[in-house]
């Protein structure tokens, strides 16, 4: 062996060596059981074996195309999509990647050429193209935070705004642009057609398997508490209220969460749960430029791509909705920019990928707080390598920082100074102990989390990433990390000073993350870039010995194995459904009645009329809803402290007129401990109705009549009010007509209730009305049967009130026989008003 033959043959080795302790390693100390593949006819392998057939079929069918339409052979993969996600969901996917594509593409083209006219027209290819349609998205996430202020957001405005952006960017795009992006869009395709058949084959199963695997209903807490929440208020009322006393995170950076809001209202939660499924797509393509621009070759890039989608905690954040795919997509993006740059040698041909990089750090930054850390280390990461890797860098570091600082200005500063404005805590709500806001309790959250940096953290996050978070498994982040060892031995060794600093960065600053958080989800923005860097330098260095080149490429496809076997560790409860509870309708149905029910329960009182607009959860998710929700959970923090001081059956009724919710849904199998008998006894007295649905129990309440009308605001109705709560009642002989006035401050809804008696051959026709300016608003009819005497009969009447001024609620009541009388006692209206800041405000005050 020559002295040249060294280095890669020891660098395959380590390789080799690595993946193999992991095996031996997995193989001794296995996940645990119900985080395994399971036989029989349940399981994760009832998604993956389809996905992996229908690769294969690809796979076969291609060595019998000419090398032109090689791509006609992953027909079967795009049918497959198709097929899963349907056509709704497809076109909104098409038009949103679309328009956000062009969109990059154009502000980089123009701006490049603009500086530079001869900056790009040389360097067609994937990673131009995948930087632009992560730029394009980050846009985008900054232009709905802003839409979303307006009641303006409907299906037909969001299909409609991305047809206009698109076309906006492919006439500004000129003619040297679109030719520019016909050619990217061919070299991509290219280098898809002629794919490695290993890593093409572990790698698109994968990804099929996620896509089936979003057909599920939504079962993540935190998905139903908070997400869906937010899509189905923006659906329903066309606006994302970004208020603290809605929900405590609602102020906070979240602009992969507004790409997801935005795919809700085009086609639903498959929407949003596709869209969170093609970001990870997404961000495994970065990571395959990031790999094929470090070692000039199709294997680096379909090896990394590969070994990011089949790391096992992608089937929790693409099974779960999560947006941290979303992060993932913004950093991996940015990472991949730069290494393109640094690829490059002049500052003309840098300027695209730089802009590129501004942007799509900014929209990692704009989606989430964390994010904030890694954009400072990848700033750095990227000055400090310009210096490094060009001769004079001044211009390319100036073109860096100025795209960063606008990007980020037009991108994260105005939901940071809106945050500020609102609450007085520009990071609301963490390290409030600080800004002492008054939305937000000081002493919650002083930290995002509670760190578990150590001395042996990486070994840690690679063999036991269940100590570290119980959320998490064995397993759970893959063995790609291990990697990272190989390649910082070969980077050293070779002098690839350049890519072993970005693979230094990447390490510090998931090292970083450890001391700031403890769920392992929150890391993983970092890991597909950091497992790129790290799978191009061990190709790249084994690569002069064809033999070590192969056993590198054998150990990597082994490490992909490995993952798939350990993909049920991602997320053990998602490993246990099948395929058909994804597909066939009932199925469907069944597993989100008894997984999610809380969907179910929002559903049915949607559909009420009047629907209850003040909802209170118990130990229990919120779940997709418009409505106003309090729960005793962090989402709404400030309720949940008022709800705990409830000590007895007095200080809970006192909370539920405080709050006065028209719901509350209480789960009944893993009862929080502050939820005493006495509190049962309180909703049960307080109730007018109880329905049961599988854990849960949902209590009717009519609040409303806590806040009764003035009997004196009107001569009129004190004479009425008065005289039905006398022995005699209050009789008629006509028409009956009662009206109560709104107060001019904000009212939610009015309620009236009485008891009446009829001559039995007769109904009572009620109606109950909304008026504005003597104009019927709101008119709802009704009859009850008369029933003589006694017993006398029921009535409560509800209705949600319209945000407008000026109004009064009339009750009008005449028999169907005119010629016999009807007497109403016991007459009560109540008027609730609106929650607002300052009710919410008013909670730390009762607490």
């Amino acid at each position: 062996m020559t002295r040249a033959a060294v280095i890669p043959v020891a660098t395959a080795a380590l390789t080799g060596v690595v993946v193999l302790v992991a095996l031996a390693v997995f193989a001794v100390w296995p996940a645990e059981s119900s985080a395994r593949w399971l036989p029989g006819v349940g399981g994760i392998w009832t998604f993956f074996l389809p996905a992996l057939a229908t690769v294969a079929t690809m796979l076969i069918v291609r060595p019998f195309l000419d090398r032109t339409r090689k791509w006609i052979a992953w027909m079967p993969v795009i049918l497959f999509m198709l097929f899963s996600w349907g056509p709704g969901v497809a076109a909104g996917l098409l038009v949103q990647l679309g328009a956000s594509t062009l969109l990059g593409l154009a502000v980089v083209w123009r701006i490049s050429t603009g500086l530079f006219p001869r900056s790009v027209r040389g360097r067609p290819g994937a990673g131009l193209l995948i930087v632009s349609t992560v730029s394009g998205l980050a846009m985008v996430s900054g232009a709905l935070w802003a839409a979303f202020w307006i009641p303006l957001n409907t299906t037909n405005t969001h299909f409609a705004g991305y047809l206009a952006l698109g076309a906006l960017a492919w006439a500004a795009l000129g003619r040297d642009g679109r030719q520019i992006a016909r050619l990217s869009l061919a070299v991509a395709g290219r280098s898809v057609g002629r794919a490695p058949a290993g890593f093409a084959l572990l790698g698109t199963a994968c990804f099929l398997t996620f896509t089936l695997m979003s057909l599920l209903p939504e079962l993540g807490p935190d998905a139903r508490a908070a997400y869906q929440g937010y899509f189905e208020h923006l659906r329903v009322h066309g606006e994302w209220h970004q208020a603290p006393w809605r929900a405590a995170w609602g102020l906070q950076p979240l602009g992969g969460l507004h790409l997801a809001g935005s795919a809700y209202l085009m086609a639903g939660e498959g929407g949003a749960r596709a869209l969170n499924c093609v970001q990870a797509a997404l961000y495994a393509a970065c990571a395959a430029v990031i790999a094929h621009t470090i070692f000039r070759s199709r294997i680096a890039g379909w090896a990394a791509g590969a070994i990011v989608i089949s790391t096992p905690v992608l089937l929790k954040l693409s099974g779960d909705f999560y947006y941290d795919n979303a992060v993932a997509m913004f950093i991996t993006g940015a990472v991949a920019a730069l290494v393109l740059a640094l690829r490059s040698r002049t500052t003309a041909a840098v300027a695209p990928y730089l802009i590129g990089f501004g942007l799509c750090l900014a929209g990692a930054a704009a989606s989430k707080n964390s994010a904030w850390v890694m954009s400072v280390f990848l700033y750095a990461l990227a000055v400090a390598t310009l210096f490094m890797q060009h001769r004079r860098p001044i211009g390319s570091i100036a073109i860096l920082t100025a795209a960063t600082a606008i990007a980020m200005t037009v991108l994260l500063v105005p939901v940071v100074l809106a945050t500020f404005l609102l609450t007085g805590n520009p990071v609301f709500p963490y390290y409030n102990q600080i800004f002492q806001s008054a939305f937000y309790p000081p002493n919650q959250h002083q930290t995002p989390h509670e760190g578990f940096a150590s001395l042996d953290m990486f070994v840690r996050l690679v063999f036991d990433t269940q100590s570290i978070s119980p959320h998490d498994l064995r397993g759970s982040l893959g063995a790609g990390l291990l990697l990272a060892l190989p390649a910082a031995a070969a980077a050293l060794v070779k002098g690839q000073r350049v890519w072993l600093v970005i693979l230094a960065g990447l390490l510090a600053t998931v090292g970083t993350l450890t001391s700031l958080q403890n769920d392992l989800r929150l890391l993983w923005p970092v890991f597909p870039a950091l497992l790129a860097v790290a799978t191009g330098i061990v190709l790249a260095v084994s690569a002069p010995v064809p033999a070590a080149l192969r056993a590198a490429t054998l150990a990597l496809t082994a490490l992909c194995g490995l993952q798939i076997a350990l993909l049920p560790t991602g997320s053990y409860h998602l490993a246990e459904y099948n395929i058909f509870q994804a597909l066939h309708p009932k199925s469907r149905d069944s597993l989100a009645e008894f997984g999610a029910p809380s969907a179910r329960i929002n559903a049915m009182l949607d559909g009420l009329s009047p629907s209850p607009q003040r909802r209170l959860y118990l130990s229990t998710s919120i779940g997709p809803s418009g409505a106003l929700n309090f729960e005793d959970g962090w989402y709404t923090v400030n309720a949940r402290h008022y709800l705990h001081q409830a000590r007895n059956s007095e200080h809970f009724t006192t909370a539920l007129r405080t709050l006065a919710p028209d719901a509350v849904v209480v789960g009944t199998e893993a009862r929080r401990h502050w939820l005493r008998p006495d509190i049962y006894s309180v909703l049960r007295a307080n109730s007018w109705a109880v329905f049961d649905f599988p854990g849960h129990q949902v209590f009717m309440l009519d609040n409303t009549l806590a806040f009764p009308v003035s009997a004196a605001s009107t001569p009129e109705l004190a004479q009425l009010v008065d005289q039905s709560q006398t022995v005699d009642g209050l009789a008629a002989d006509g028409t009956l007509r009662i009206i109560f006035p709104v107060p001019q401050d904000d009212a939610e809804s009015a309620s009236v209730g009485f008891t009446y008696t009829c001559p039995a051959d007769a109904n009572l026709i009620l109606t109950f009305g909304v008026y504005r300016d003597d104009h019927a608003l709101v008119a709802r009819h009704t009859q009850r049967p008369c029933l003589g005497d006694d017993p006398p009969g029921t009535v409560r009447m509800a209705e949600i009130l319209p945000d407008l001024q000026g109004l009064n609620v009339t009750l009008e009541a005449r028999l169907s026989d005119a010629d016999s009388t009807f007497v109403i006692r016991e007459l009560e209206a109540g008027i609730k008003p609106r929650f607002t800041r300052q009710s919410y405000l008013d909670l730390l005050g009762n607490r």
